[in-house]
């Protein structure tokens, strides 16, 4: 179970930064 919950953490972790990349990039935009 434990195995199983770190991969669940890593997914969303990953899908996190995937949305964080996207508001950086407009965040960036906006101070350029």
């Amino acid at each position: 179970m434990v195995a199983n919950e770190s991969e669940i953490n890593i997914l969303s972790f990953y899908r996190m930064a995937r949305e964080n990349k996207c508001r950086f990039r407009v965040v960036t935009r906006k101070l350029r």
